[in-house]
């Protein structure tokens, strides 16, 4: 009997929806959903699986076929840089620092007017994890959603804060962790259907009518 390995990459992309996300906080409770503002995300699968074959009947036959790796990533373009999406980016916490007028600016000058500063210490929480939900839009009358339970987040390439341009994304990427109910769970919404409207209660007793208000006319 021989073995052998060979490894195997698949790819899933969802458009054409939104994405919201949840992070973790450190008892494991989550944090309120936010849009993402993503415009695209990709999952990555690759599995390595083993095989074992067998010569017992001359040529060379399968008898065995086992996965040994498995692993799940995801890259977002984002094309909203708002303080929480920079927080995925920088690993960090939104913090809110209040400035009163006069008061010292922390990056240099005096505050001209009661000031409201979103502040990201940079590393100060490491790769963030998250929860991630895409809903995606109504396509011939059926949806797709995912949850991707557990995910690690952290910045892809570069990061243009500077960028004048019109198209200028954020990117990030991550690893999905295994969880009891798998790396994510896809969903295929095939039907929404309205609730029938109960009738109407009707306000006599039992074998009596309700009086009517109409007026005959002889």
């Amino acid at each position: 009997m021989t073995t052998g390995t060979n490894k195997q990459k698949e790819n899933l992309y969802f458009s054409g929806g939104r994405v919201e996300i949840e992070v973790f906080n450190k008892d494991g409770s989550l944090e309120a959903p936010f849009n993402l503002g993503c415009i695209e995300l990709t999952l990555n699968r690759e599995i390595t699986k083993a095989s074992a074959f067998s010569r017992e009947f001359g040529s060379k036959q399968k008898i065995a076929e086992v996965i040994t790796d498995e692993s799940v990533t995801l890259k977002m373009k984002c094309n909203d840089f708002s303080a929480q999406n920079l927080a995925l980016a920088l690993g960090a916490k939104v913090e809110t620092l209040e400035i009163k007028a006069g008061e010292s600016l922390p990056f240099r000058g005096n505050a001209l007017k009661d000031t409201t500063l979103s502040v990201l210490k940079a590393g100060s929480v490491g790769i963030v994890k998250a929860k991630i939900t895409f809903i995606g839009a109504p396509v011939l009358n059926k949806k797709v959603a995912a949850v991707i339970h557990e995910a690690n987040i952290s910045m892809s390439g570069d990061l243009p804060l500077m960028n004048d341009g019109d198209f200028t994304t954020l990117e990030l990427e991550g690893s999905a962790n295994a969880t009891d109910q798998g790396y994510y769970t896809h969903y295929i919404i095939e039907a929404e259907k309205e609730n029938a409207k109960a009738p109407k209660a009707n306000s006599g007793a039992a074998g009596e009518t309700t009086p009517s208000n109409s007026v005959s006319r002889s």
